[in-house]
């Protein structure tokens, strides 16, 4: 695996596909051969089905695999980023406009996923290393990976908890009894994980909390 993966939410990606009431074909991995992406090195143009990837007037999913594999359909064909991977885990989720062939704006939009930029960048990387052109292209990734954690661990972490004690003065205790801190009374910690965390669920292992 060449790049780092994060897996699919619970809540709004596994939770999404199993109780929206909506029908998410997950594609196998001969179905997702049909969306894959290539670059043609003596032009950096994208192309997928034998064309350029052309987005003009219609929204388009990408994701990529922790190999490097890239896959896009329009949002009308498929709707949900877990679709192309069948709910496995990502290295870069999100949007993007093309023009016959070359990329113009992209963007992490993926509430499957939710990935920081630090995973979208992966993207950049893998498309720069088969030739594409991605000079001035126009990307919102959000923030970093570290960013998303501070903010969350000073929001509700018991380690984030003794920046917002001393910047807000609140009370912050420990009830070793019940194994839970509360702050100004209010409970922080939450059973196995603490309040802020999400689960995100990887194949064959135990969902894991973390803190984006």
């Amino acid at each position: 695996m060449s790049y780092k993966v994060a897996g699919m939410l619970w809540g709004s990606g596994l939770n999404k596909d199993t109780n929206s009431g909506i029908h998410v074909p997950y594609k196998s991995e001969k179905d997702r051969r049909e969306y894959a992406v290539t670059v043609l090195p003596s032009s950096g143009q994208l192309r997928w089905r034998g064309g350029a990837v052309h987005t003009l007037g219609q929204v388009f999913l990408y994701v990529m695999d922790g190999d490097g594999n890239i896959y896009t359909a329009p949002e009308i064909e498929v709707q949900h980023h877990s679709a192309f991977l069948a709910g496995q885990p990502a290295a870069a989720a999100g949007r993007w406009g093309a023009d016959r062939g070359f990329l113009i704006w992209i963007d992490a939009d993926s509430g499957h996923y939710q990935l920081p930029s630090d995973y979208s960048e992966q993207l950049l990387t893998e498309l720069k290393k088969r030739g594409a052109r991605i000079d001035g292209v126009n990307k919102d990734f959000g923030s970093t990976s570290e960013q998303r954690i501070l903010f969350m661990k000073k929001k509700h972490g018991v380690t984030g908890l003794k920046w917002w004690q001393r910047e807000s003065g609140g009370k912050v205790e420990k009830d070793y009894a019940e194994g839970v801190t509360r702050a100004n009374g209010e409970k922080v910690e939450t059973g196995s994980h603490i309040a802020g965390q999400r689960m995100r669920l990887y194949p064959g292992k135990r969902p894991e909390w973390t803190w984006f």
